[in-house]
């Protein structure tokens, strides 16, 4: 009588128990002039492995992307085209190679060894100020050759600074990144967008296109992410004259707010002219070119909408409480 138990597998079973078995110990494909020798890490992407460059001995970052479906191509292949602007600069993380052709597509980055300042800032290791001044100083440097050949990096964040072998800071991940010139919004990561990603020009879409170029579904998106955790947030409205000022969309604006599974601060801010000058710069047409700013009685009259919603809201240097009341500053 036999007492084997074992339950035989199908041929199909066989060959994916084996895929499993061997998955993170070898590369997803070989590729040409490289031997990969190290798995390093995975993510929605794909994966990424360490290799080592059959001519020069030089280590070696390939980023493989295995999940066609969930990749965006448009977004690689634009961080591809900034990589390949800032190719020498030696305060970004340099592309070597492109594979978009094989399967799976692929690019090879310059190894950098000694993590990200994310890690760093983790370690506490005990820097003085000086030492972190100069790296702040670094990755400001490295910025600003980015800004000069029209690059802006869009993401920038401690996991996206890579410190060198000699701890010197490389900029890194430019799938966000924009030119100079682009009116697309970029997503960013939450707690380390720009303020004015979290501007609210308008609520209705129609508006904030015609003022903006771009679709607002973004900042509401972050407002609501932003009011469900437990960090203290503001938002800040722009007041424009004849654009979003009128009664119907202040409350709006002040209905979504007061609408969040948890209030913000409201800033509210006077249109200026500030910004003709810097799209002159840009050879770009200012959309709002003669709008004059509003006057104080003006401005004094929109807080009342937000208030109204129970919003507190800050005007100047005068904060007001959801009645209306003054509880923070001097009003004139």
């Amino acid at each position: 009588m036999s007492y084997d138990f074992t339950v035989s597998q199908s041929g199909d079973d066989e060959r994916q128990a084996r895929e499993l078995s061997l998955r993170h110990t070898r590369p997803p494909t070989q590729i040409p002039g490289y031997d990969l020798t190290r798995f390093l890490g995975s993510g929605a992407y794909g994966e990424v492995w360490i290799g080592l460059d059959r001519n020069t001995g030089r280590q070696v970052a390939v980023k493989f992307y295995q999940h066609r479906g969930g990749v965006d191509w448009t977004l690689l292949s634009r961080e591809v085209e900034k990589l390949v602007l800032l190719s020498t600069d030696r305060y970004v993380v340099q592309l070597l190679d492109v594979g978009w052709e094989a399967d799976p597509p692929y690019y090879v980055m310059e190894y950098i060894e000694s993590g990200s300042l994310e890690q760093l800032i983790q370690k506490n290791d005990g820097r003085t100020v000086e030492q972190i001044v100069e790296l702040f100083r670094e990755i400001v440097i490295g910025l600003n050759h980015a800004h000069a050949k029209g690059i802006l990096h869009c993401d920038l964040k401690p996991a996206n600074v890579l410190l060198d072998q000699d701890a010197k800071p490389r900029l890194a991940d430019f799938g966000q990144s924009r030119l100079t010139h682009e009116q697309t919004p970029s997503l960013g990561t939450l707690f380390y967008m720009a303020p004015e990603q979290a501007d609210l020009k308008a609520v209705d879409g129609e508006v904030h296109q015609r003022l903006t170029g771009v679709s607002n579904e973004l900042i509401l998106e972050n407002l609501g992410k932003l009011a469900a955790t437990d960090v203290p947030f503001e938002v800040r409205v722009p007041v424009i004259p004849g654009h979003n000022d009128g009664p119907e969309e202040l409350s709006r604006m002040a209905e979504f707010l007061a609408g969040l599974s948890r209030l913000p601060v409201v800033e509210l801010l006077a249109y200026h002219r500030l910004g003709e000058d810097k799209f002159g710069r840009l050879g770009l047409a200012y959309p709002l070119m003669g709008l004059d700013a509003p006057d104080e009685a003006t401005m004094r009259e929109r807080v009342g909408a937000f208030t109204r919603r129970g919003l507190r809201v800050r005007y100047r240097d005068v904060e007001y409480a959801g009645d209306g009341t003054s509880v923070k500053g001097a009003a004139e």
